[in-house]
């Protein structure tokens, strides 16, 4: 077999088995569910581990089918078999690399707050303007759902109710920043992450 016969216009390369040849169209879109799946399961406070599980295992199946289909690519390469060019495998983990760096940056979770913090500001607004001020279980705030909120000071503190697989989460306004007294019986070894101005979002152990 000659070189020319691997050509990526050749008939022959065309006509190529599809494990002999890099993923197309078709297995790239049918990929982009379970990713944005994974994204959404992190653009919690904590993470959302019945959606992340799911969308993780497709993706992995993904990645086990592109790697063996990468394997057999380059058997038929070293064997001069008719196949067509390979640049088409950078796109799944150039692809995977992206969404990494998305969620390390909490783009997810920072990009769900920008639309939600409006409305968890008026909820602010009316617990430090009334210490009378209640408020109702699993109520939507934004594109959350939470499930209670308290005041400690000039601090004010949301449950979200999807939480961090066994640990709590959610939102908390802290002019102050973080503060020691905020650690209690049910709110233990809080992590806050700065989401902007005097919020941030929170895991603690219960």
């Amino acid at each position: 077999m000659t070189d020319e016969a691997v050509a990526d216009g050749s008939p022959e390369a065309q006509r190529a088995p599809f494990w002999r040849r890099p993923p197309r169209r078709l297995f790239h879109l049918i990929l982009v569910l379970p990713a944005l799946v994974w994204l959404w399961a992190w653009s919690v406070p904590g993470f959302d581990f019945l959606l992340w599980m799911p969308s993780a295992m497709a993706l992995g199946v993904g990645a086990v089918v592109w790697g063996v289909r990468l394997l057999t690519y380059l058997i038929a390469r070293l064997q001069r078999q008719p196949t067509t060019g390979g640049r088409r495998f950078f796109v799944a983990p150039v692809c995977g690399a992206v969404a990494l760096a998305l969620v390390i940056a909490d783009v997810p979770l920072k990009a769900r707050w920008i639309a939600s913090r409006s409305s968890f500001e008026d909820v602010v607004d009316n617990v430090l303007a009334d210490d009378d001020f209640t408020f109702g279980d699993d109520q939507r705030l934004g594109l959350y759902t939470v499930i209670h909120v308290y005041r400690e000071g000039d601090a004010v503190i949301f449950y979200e109710r999807t939480g961090s697989f066994s640990d709590d989460a959610g939102f908390a306004y802290l002019p102050n920043g973080p503060f020691p007294e905020l650690e209690n019986g049910g709110f233990e070894r809080p992590e806050f992450r700065h989401l902007g101005g005097a919020w941030y979002a929170w895991t603690a152990s219960w």
